[in-house]
This record gives C-alpha cells, structure tokens and sequence, in this order.
C-alpha cells in the first residue's frame, strides 16, 4: 500500500513553522532538524524557536542561532544582543554621537542627547549648546556651534538676538531723539 499526500486547507491564523515542524514529526523529522533546514519566524532564535530576539534589535531580526542582532540595534542601544544602553557620554545610532561638552556630569539620554542632569553653568538648552559668552569660543566651534544647534536652541538664540536688536535699535533711538533735543536747544540758544 502506497502514501498519499493530503492537502490541507487552514483558516486559522497558524504559525508557518508550527505546522511545517507539527507535518514533519508526523514523518518522523526531528523538531531542531526541521527548524534547521526551515528557518525561524522573524524575532524568534533558537533549536526549536522558543528563544524571543532583543527587542531592541532592528526591524526584531537576529541570528537564528545565537541571536545577535543582525541588522544593528535601535538608537540608543549596544552589544551583539542590543541589551546594554550607550556606553556614558554617548548616545544615538549604535552609540557614535558624543553626549555635549556641557552636559552637567556628562550625562546623556542615550537615544536623544538630551543632557539628563542639566548644562553647566553658562550654558542652557536641551543639549547645553547655547552659551553665555560665544565671544570667547574660537571660530571653528562656533560654526560647530550653530551647525550642530538643535531646533530648541535655534529659536532660543533667535529670541535672544531679536531682544538684543530690539535694545540695540531702542538705545540708537534714543541717541538720536537726544542728539535732536541737543541740536534744537543749541538752535534755540544761538537764535535767542
């Protein structure tokens, strides 16, 4: 008597490999045999699969064997397995972003740069980039300075220099209402 294949047909939302491994043991194929030669489902690793990938692991991929992330990790994480945060003073895209020089203590969020216990002080901004003293600083850093100026510190350094021209510009009018005042009461004196 000879073997005839069946087909089945399943509506039930199944896992692929659970029934490919469930078919084979039928036959008699070993489970790891049959994962080995199949494949895991993405964010599975492991003999038979049970193991869950880092979820900080990009897109959940990781090595069906040892489970080291394959495609990178997620911002802000390190390691094979993309379990350890950024090593201190870094944070972003696998680490290589330096936290900002004034960042209080060095500290910073690992996945955003935000200084975690504040800027030293003269400075301010989410990543302490804003100074008090930009005088000071040499020509390269302040085009690093403003290159590297988030969005927040932008609109901080705009404010403070419209306040300033608008002081500047106030103090000017004030020189010359003066030196109208002055000009009209020497006029006054001389036509007396």
């Amino acid at each position: 008597m000879g073997f005839t294949p069946m087909i089945f047909s399943c509506t039930h939302d199944v896992r692929p490999i659970s029934v490919a491994v469930a078919l084979l043991a039928l036959f008699g194929v070993h489970a790891a045999n049959a994962v080995t030669r199949i494949g895991c489902p993405r964010g599975f690793y492991g003999s038979d699969c049970t193991e869950v990938c880092s979820v900080n692991c990009v897109n959940s991929t990781c090595s069906q064997v040892t489970g080291e992330c394959t495609e990178g990790c997620e911002t802000g994480y390190a390691g094979d397995d993309c379990t350890q945060d950024c090593p201190f003073g870094f944070y972003g895209d696998e680490c290589q972003e330096r936290c900002a020089k004034n960042c209080q203590n060095g500290t910073c969020d690992s996945r955003s740069g935000v200084c975690s216990d504040g800027c030293v002080e003269g400075f301010w901004g989410s990543d302490c980039s804003l100074g008090v003293e930009m005088s000071r600083n040499t020509p390269d850093e302040r085009r690093s300075f403003y290159k590297h100026l988030s969005a927040e510190g932008k609109s901080v350094l705009l404010y403070v220099l419209s306040s300033r021209y608008e002081h500047a510009l106030a103090r000017v009018q004030f020189e010359i209402k003066r030196a109208i005042q002055d000009r009209n009461d020497i006029s006054q004196l001389l036509d007396g």
